[in-house]
């Protein structure tokens, strides 16, 4: 493998300072360790917990306008939270990922109004656990207009021809 990094013309070539490894491997069964090995010498290693973590999702406040505040608690070494809505507890869409602390606030406008069901997941880079669902009844809101286009801070030409787009 070629890790030279060069602008194209041939004559400049250097090695990268970082890299990026992905590998695909088929879902047949829970992972006991994670290495990456140059030769026989093992560079990293990471291995999985004996159990998968735990999370029990402890509160959930919504105001007026529609703002939630959840918080969580866990147990076990988690790499991040999600949060996660479902109108049935069937299809989930996810709400916020890469979360780090037991706790977020969910703006208004990210969740639909009525009632649904929030959950927290935790991930610990081997295993994933869920939260038992709680139920979130959000207030109707007004309608909100966006301004697709034009777009802010953009500089239009006179004389040009602009589509005015809004959702």
């Amino acid at each position: 493998l070629d890790t030279a990094a060069s602008c194209g013309c041939g004559h400049h070539r250097q090695e990268p300072t970082t890299y990026l490894a992905q590998a695909f491997l088929p879902d047949v069964a829970p992972g006991a360790r994670l290495e990456i090995a140059d030769g026989d010498e093992v560079v990293w290693r990471r291995e999985a917990p004996d159990e998968p973590p735990r999370v029990k999702l402890t509160d959930v406040k919504v105001d007026r306008r529609g703002n939630a505040s959840v918080a969580w608690e866990s147990s076990g070494d988690v790499a991040e939270f999600w949060l996660r809505w479902s109108r049935d507890g069937e299809s989930w869409q996810s709400v916020l990922t890469g979360l780090d602390k037991q706790r977020a606030r969910i703006p208004a406008g990210q969740l639909p109004p009525g009632k649904g069901l929030l959950q927290v997941v935790a991930h610990d880079g081997f295993f994933s656990s869920y939260s038992e669902q709680l139920p979130v009844t959000l207030p109707d809101r007004v309608p909100e207009a966006v301004i697709l286009h034009p777009v802010d801070g953009h500089t239009y030409v006179a004389g040009q021809t602009i589509r005015l787009w809004a959702s």
